[in-house]
C-alpha cells in the first residue's frame, strides 16, 4: 500500500486495518527509522543526527544522556522522538524521553500525538505510561479520532479496558460520526461492544447518516451483538436518515432470524420508511418468500409508497412468482398502476444494469410475466410514458422476453412519448437479436414514430459500423429525413465517420437536403473545421455553385481559412445574401481579416461585370452595432466601408476605397455614411483617411446631423479640429431639431471644442425649435466654464425657449450653483421672470428633486441667494402657487427652512392657490409629516400669533375639504393622527357632506377608519345623496374589513377588543398597536377622549376599541 503525504486523507477503518506494521509507525506518512549519523555534534544537524535512518536504541540513549538535545525538536513530518518511540514500543526510550520533559500532547503534521502512535501499535504498557504522566486520554488526531477510538479500531481489547478505568469521554464521535460503540461493532467485537455499554456508552447515539448501534449490528448480521445492545435498552423504532429501522435492515439482509429478536421485542412490523416503503414491500423486492410470510399482512397490501408503488409491484421486480401468486391469491390488484403509472408486468422487466442478464434471468422474468398473465395483466398497458411492458424489454434487450411477450400478440406499433415503438426502443441500444425478432415478427426496418426517426438514425448515432451494415443489408432507407430535418447522412459528422457517409453514399445517400443551408452535413463541417471531410462532401455535390451562401459566411465568421479557399475555389456565391441577410464581404470585413477581404475583392471582381461591381462594393446588409455606451445593440442596414469605419479598420478602410468602396453611401435607418460611423466611435485615423479620400465633412444623416454634431456631442476635440481643418465644415449647420454644433458642445462640457468654435464665428444666438440657446444647455447642465465664456462673448443672459424657461430657470432647476451665481452676480439675471407655467426659478428650486444630503445642500444655497438677490418670495405661478406651495407638495423641507426664516419677508403660510389650497393643504395631500411640523413651529412667527399658525389645520380650499380631510382620504395615518389634536373644526364636511370618515372608508384605509372612528365621529352622517360611511365602504371594491369595523356597535369593538386581551396567549394589543405624533404647540386637546400625554408628545392608543 502506498502511503500518501496529502492532509485530506479520510481516514477509515478500512485503512488503519489494512496497513502493514511498518506503514503504522508514523500514520499517512513514509517509513522513518532511527540512526545515528557520524556528526554528533549539536547544531544544525542536530533534527537530522535524531531522525536518520540507521540508529539503534543504545545509540539514541546514550546520545541523549551525553547531550542536552532538544527532546522536543521534530523531524520531517512534525515527529518528535517521542512519537517514533512510542510506535516502536520501546518502553526504556520512551521513559528517558519523559524523565527530560518530552511533551506528551505534541501533534505532528497528521495531528497525531505520541499516545495515538502507542495505542495504534498496540503498546499497552507505553499507553499506560504516558496516562500516567499526563497525556490527554480525549486528545483528537486530524480527523477526530481519539486514543480509544483508534484502539477500537485495531481491536486492542486490553488498551481499550484500559483507557476505560480514565476519566475518558465514550462518546465523543470521529469525522465520520460514529462513536467507539458504531466502530466496535463495525468490527463485530461482542467484548469491546460490551466494555463500552457498561462504561456508559449511549446506546442510542446515531451516527452522521442516523444509523444507531442496533442498525449497524443488524446490518452486520450480528445476533449476539443486537441481543446485547437490546439487553441495555437500544431504541427499536429509531429511524436513520431514510426512514428505515432496524427491522427495515433485518429485512433487506434477509435475516430471518435477528427479524423475529426484533418483532419480539416489539418492533412495528408495518412501519414505512421515509419513501413510505413497508417491510412487506422490500422483502417482496428481495425475493424473500419466508421474510413475506412473517411481515405480511392483509392492511399492508394495498399500502402505496411515496412513489405509488404497491407490495405487488416489489414483487414483480423481486422475480418471485410464488410470492406474486401469494399476494395475487390475497387480493392484490394485477393491474395496479404504479410509479410512472406501470403495472407489475411493466415491474417484471428490470432494466437494471448491475443485474446479469443471461438465459437463467430471462427465464425468470417470462416466468413472472406467465403468472402475471395467466391472472389477467393487461398486455398493452401503457404507463404514463405511454410504454407498454414490450417497450421496456426491448430497450433492456431482453430477447427472449421480447419473444414471449410477441408469442401473446403484443403490439409493436404503440407509440411512446418520445415517439418511440419497441423496434426504436431496441435500435437505440443496437440489439440485433432483438430486432431480428420484431422484424420476424413482421415490423418493418423503416418504422419511424411522430419524430420521424428511423433505427439508421439511432445507428449512425451509436456510430457502430456493424449495427449500420446490418440496417442496410435489411434495406434501411439512408434519405428519411427526421422530423427535426436530419438524414442519416447528416448524422454521420464527426471527426472519425468518414467511413460512414462514404458507405452511405454507396447506397445513395446524398449531400444535398433542400434545406435553406443548401446541406446540413457540409455546414457541420465546416463548423467543425474538418477540412478532410469537407473536401469528401464537396466531391460528393452536385452545383455547388448554387448553394445559398450560410457555408460560406459561416466559414468567414468563424475564420475558417482553409475552409474559405476550399468553398472559392469550388465556386461558392460571393455576392448573394444569406437567410439572415449577411453578405460575405460585408462578414470577411468585421472578421477583421486582410486576406479574406482581399480573395472576396479579387474573385468579385473575376466574376462580377464593371456595371455590376460597384453594387457589388456598396451592397448592404444588417448588421448588429453596439450604442455608444455598449449596452444596447442596433441593427443596422450597413456597406462593408461602413462596417469598416464603424470597428477602425483603417487599412481595410483603405483597401475598400482601393477597390471603389463609395464615401458618400448612406445605411438606413439613420443614412449615416462612413464618416459618421468613424466619428461616432472615435476613430481618428480613419477620420482623416477619409477626409483625404474626398468624404463630405457636412454630410447630413436622417436628422440632420453632421459628423461634426457627433464630435461636439461626444467631446471628441481630435476630430473636431480635424472636421474644423481649412476648409472648415459648416459650423452652424442645424440638425432637424435646431441644434447647431456649439449647442451640442455647451450640452456636453466640451469646453476646447466651444472655444474653437467661437473663434470661427458659430452662432451663440443660435435656437433650437424649442428656442433653446447654447446658454441654456450649458446652465441645464451646470457646465459653468461654458456659461462663463458664452456671456463673456455677449449671450443673452434672460433668452426664453418655447416654454418662457431662462438659463437661470434651468440652472436654478439643476441645483447648480456656480452656475446661478454667475447668472445672478456677474450679470444681473432676472431673478424674477417666470416660465409659461407662471414659475420663478425660485419656485423651481423648491420643486422635487433628487433628495441627496449634497442636493438639498445645493437646494438650499440657491434659495438663499434667490432671496438675497431679490426673489418674489410671494410670487404666484399661473396655479396661484407660491414657492411655499410647491415645497409643501414636494416634501421639500429645506426650502420650506429659508423660505420661513427670512427676516424681512416671510412665505406666506395662509397664502391661497387657484382652488384655495394653502401650503398645510399640500402638506396633507401628500402626507409629509414633517412638513406639517415646519408649519406649525414652537416659537411663533414675527407677524402671526400660535392661535394664527393652527388655524391652517382648519382651511378649507374651493371644495370645503381640510388637510385632515385630504390625509384622510389619501389613507396617510400619522398625519390624521397628528391633525385629530385640532379639535372638530378639522373634521368638517366637503362641499357635497362627505366627511373624513366617508372618504377613507370609500378607499378602504382602515387604520384611518378606526382613527376616525375612535375620535367619536359619527358613523350615521349623511353625504348630500343619503350614503353614510358604511354605504361607501360598500361600494366598489367593498373593502370588508371596514365593513365589518363601521357594522359592529362600540360596545362589540370594546367588548371584541377585551375578549382578545383576556386571553393570556394572545399578544398584548395595547402594547403594540399605538402612534406615537409631535405634541401641536400652543393647544389643548382637541379630542381628548383617545389622546395620552407621555414626555411632551401626544400618544394615541388604539384601545379599547381596537378590533
Amino acid at each position: 500500500m502506498e502511503i500518501t503525504h496529502e492532509r485530506d486523507i479520510k481516514y477509515c477503518d478500512d485503512y488503519y486495518m489494512n496497513l502493514s506494521e511498518a506503514e503504522h509507525t508514523v500514520g499517512c506518512y513514509d517509513i522513518y527509522k532511527l540512526k545515528l549519523g557520524l556528526n554528533n555534534s549539536i547544531g544544525e544537524k542536530h533534527s537530522e543526527i535524531l531522525h536518520s535512518e540507521s540508529i539503534t536504541i543504545e545509540e539514541t540513549k546514550e546520545y541523549h544522556s551525553k547531550t542536552n538535545a532538544d527532546v522536543n525538536i521534530k523531524g520531517l513530518h512534525g515527529q518528535t522522538p517521542l512519537h517514533l518511540a512510542a510506535w516502536r514500543g520501546d518502553e526504556s526510550l520512551v521513559n528517558q524521553l519523559i524523565s527530560k520533559n518530552a511533551n506528551l500532547n505534541v501533534f505532528d503534521d497528521c495531528y497525531d500525538t505520541p499516545i495515538h502512535y502507542a495505542v495504534r501499535g498496540g503498546h499497552l504498557n507505553i499507553v499506560k505510561k504516558l496516562l500516567d504522566h499526563g497525556a490527554d486520554i480525549n486528545i483528537r488526531d486530524y480527523y477526530d479520532f481519539t486514543p480509544l477510538y483508534i484502539a477500537v479500531v485495531f481491536c486492542h481489547e486490553s488498551i481499550v479496558n484500559l483507557i476505560l478505568t480514565k476519566n475518558v469521554s465514550v462518546d465523543i464521535t470521529g469525522a465520520n460520526g460514529n462513536t467507539a460503540l458504531h466502530t466496535a461493532i463495525r468490527k463485530m467485537n461482542k467484548n469491546i461492544t460490551d466494555s463500552l455499554l457498561k462504561n456508559g456508552a449511549n446506546v442510542n447515539k446515531l451516527n452522521i447518516d442516523h444509523e444507531s448501534p442496533l442498525m449497524m449490528a443488524t446490518s452486520q448480521g450480528n445476533e449476539d451483538i443486537v441481543n446485547l445492545l437490546l439487553s441495555k435498552n437500544a431504541s427499536i423504532d429509531l429511524k436513520n436518515a431514510f426512514g428505515n429501522t432496524a427491522l427495515h435492515f433485518a429485512v433487506m439482509k434477509k435475516d430471518i432470524n435477528i427479524a423475529k429478536v426484533l418483532v419480539n421485542k416489539g418492533a412495528n412490523v408495518s412501519v414505512q420508511g421515509e419513501t413510505g416503503t413497508t417491510l412487506l414491500m422490500a422483502a417482496a423486492s428481495n425475493g424473500d418468500e419466508a421474510m413475506v410470510n412473517f411481515t405480511f399482512s392483509k392492511k399492508d397490501l394495498n399500502i402505496r409508497d411515496n412513489f405509488g408503488n404497491q407490495a405487488i409491484h416489489f414483487a414483480a421486480q423481486g422475480g418471485n412468482s410464488k410470492i406474486i401468486e401469494m399476494l395475487l391469491g390475497h387480493g392484490a390488484d394485477v393491474n395496479s398502476e404504479g410509479e410512472h403509472g406501470e403495472t407489475p408486468l411493466h415491474f417484471a422487466v428490470r432494466n437494471d444494469d448491475t443485474i446479469l442478464k443471461d438465459d437463467e434471468f430471462e427465464n425468470k422474468t417470462v416466468s413472472v410475466m406467465k403468472t402475471l398473465l395467466d391472472h389477467g395483466a393487461e398486455l398493452n398497458a401503457q404507463s404514463y410514458l405511454k410504454q407498454t411492458a414490450l417497450h421496456r424489454a426491448a430497450a433492456g434487450g431482453y430477447a427472449g422476453v421480447v419473444d414471449y411477450l410477441l408469442s401473446w400478440n403484443a403490439s409493436l406499433s404503440i407509440e411512446d412519448y418520445l415517439c418511440f415503438t419497441p423496434f426504436q426502443w431496441a435500435a437505440s441500444i443496437g440489439n440485433v437479436k432483438v430486432l431480428d425478432i420484431l422484424l420476424k415478427h413482421g415490423d418493418d426496418v423503416n418504422r419511424n414514430g411522430c419524430n420521424g426517426v428511423t433505427a439508421l438514425h439511432m445507428a449512425i448515432r451509436r456510430n457502430d459500423t456493424a449495427f449500420i451494415k446490418y440496417l442496410l443489408s435489411k434495406n434501411a432507407d439512408p434519405n428519411i429525413m427526421s422530423e427535426d430535418g436530419q438524414t442519416p447522412l447528416d448524422l454521420t459528422f464527426d471527426p472519425l465517420s468518414e467511413k460512414f457517409m462514404k458507405l452511405l453514399f454507396t447506397h445513395g445517400a446524398k449531400v444535398e437536403d433542400n434545406s435553406f443551408l443548401g446541406s446540413k452535413i457540409l455546414f457541420d463541417a465546416v463548423s467543425n473545421k474538418s477540412i478532410e471531410i469537407v473536401k469528401l462532401l464537396l466531391n460528393n455535390t452536385k452545383n455547388f455553385n448554387s448553394y445559398p451562401t450560410a457555408i460560406l459566411n459561416h466559414a468567414i465568421g468563424t475564420r475558417f481559412s482553409e475552409g474559405i479557399d476550399l468553398l472559392i475555389s469550388h465556386g461558392a456565391d460571393v455576392v448573394e445574401k444569406d437567410i439572415h441577410g449577411n453578405l460575405p464581404l460585408t462578414l470577411a470585413v468585421m472578421s477583421r481579416s486582410m486576406a479574406y477581404v482581399k480573395l472576396i475583392l479579387v474573385t468579385g471582381s473575376s466574376k462580377i461585370s464593371k456595371k455590376n461591381f460597384q453594387f457589388f462594393l456598396d451592397a448592404n446588409c444588417d448588421v448588429r452595432f453596439f450604442t455608444s455606451n455598449n449596452s444596447i445593440i442596433q441593427i443596422h442596414n450597413a456597406t462593408a466601408l461602413h462596417v469598416a469605419s464603424y470597428y477602425g479598420l483603417k487599412d481595410l478602410a483603405g483597401l475598400l476605397i482601393s477597390y471603389g468602396a463609395s464615401l458618400e453611401v448612406k445605411d438606413r435607418p439613420l443614412r449615416y455614411s462612413p464618416l459618421h460611423y468613424a466619428c461616432e466611435n472615435d476613430h481618428v485615423e480613419v477620420v482623416k483617411l477619409l477626409l483625404d479620400s474626398g468624404a463630405n465633412k457636412s454630410s447630413a444623416d436622417i436628422n440632420g446631423t453632421t459628423p461634426l454634431h457627433i464630435a461636439c456631442r461626444k467631446g471628441l476635440l481630435p476630430i473636431a479640429e480635424l472636421l474644423l481643418s481649412d476648409p472648415p465644415a459648416a459650423v452652424n449647420q442645424s440638425d432637424h431639431s435646431g441644434y447647431t454644433a456649439l449647442h451640442l458642445a455647451a450640452m456636453n462640457g466640451s469646453l476646447e471644442i466651444a472655444k474653437l468654435l467661437l473663434t470661427l464665428d458659430a452662432d451663440k444666438e443660435a435656437k433650437t425649435i424649442d428656442f433653446k440657446t447654447p446658454l441654456h444647455l450649458a446652465s441645464r447642465e451646470g457646465h459653468e466654464a461654458i456659461v462663463h465664456i458664452l456671456l463673456k462673448k455677449g449671450a443673452e443672459k434672460d433668452a426664453a425657449d418655447i416654454d418662457d424657461m431662462t438659463p437661470l430657470h434651468f440652472a436654478a432647476r439643476g441645483r447648480h450653483v456656480g452656475v446661478v451665481r454667475e447668472m445672478i452676480y456677474f450679470c444681473t439675471a432676472s431673478v424674477n421672470r417666470k416660465n409659461k407655467n407662471g414659475s420663478t426659478p425660485l419656485h423651481l428650486v423648491c420643486e422635487w428633486n433628487n433628495k441627496s444630503e449634497r442636493n438639498t445642500y445645493f437646494e438650499y444655497q440657491i434659495g438663499m441667494f434667490l432671496l438675497y438677490y431679490g426673489a418674489d418670495i410671494q410670487s404666484k405661478d399661473h396655479n396661484e402657487m407660491t414657492p411655499l406651495h410647491i415645497a409643501a407638495r414636494d416634501n421639500s423641507s429645506r426650502a420650506i427652512e429659508y423660505l420661513l426664516e427670512r427676516r424681512a419677508s416671510k412665505a406666506d403660510p395662509f397664502s391661497r392657490d387657484r382652488l384655495l389650497n394653502i401650503p398645510m393643504h399640500y402638506a396633507a395631500l401628500f402626507g409629509h409629516y414633517e412638513v406639517i411640523i415646519k408649519l406649525l413651529p414652537e416659537i411663533p412667527w414675527m407677524n402671526y400669533d400660535i392661535k394664527k399658525l393652527i388655524r391652517q389645520t382648519t382651511y378649507v380650499n374651493i371644495y370645503e375639504e381640510t388637510p385632515l380631510f385630504l390625509a384622510a382620504r389619501e389613507g396617510h395615518t400619522k398625519v390624521v393622527a397628528l391633525l385629530l389634536q385640532v379639535g372638530v373644526e378639522s373634521l368638517q364636511p366637503d362641499i357635497n357632506g362627505r366627511t373624513a370618515l366617508h372618504r377613507s372608508a370609500a378607499r378602504g384605509h382602515f387604520e384611518v377608519v378606526k382613527l376616525l372612528r375612535q375620535a367619536l365621529l359619527k358613523i350615521e352622517n349623511k353625504d348630500k345623496w343619503g350614503f353614510t360611511a358604511l354605504n361607501y365602504a360598500a361600494s366598489w371594491k367593498g373593502h370588508q374589513d371596514v365593513i365589518g369595523y363601521l357594522s359592529a356597535t362600540q360596545l362589540n369593538i370594546t367588548l371584541s377588543y377585551y375578549l382578545n386581551k383576556s386571553n393570556p396567549l394572545e399578544p398584548k394589543l395595547d402594547k403594540i398597536s399605538a402612534i406615537q405624533v409631535e405634541k401641536i404647540p400652543g393647544i389643548k386637546l382637541g379630542i381628548p377622549y383617545f389622546f395620552k400625554v407621555n414626555s411632551g408628545k401626544f400618544r394615541y392608543i388604539y384601545s379599547p376599541l381596537n378590533t
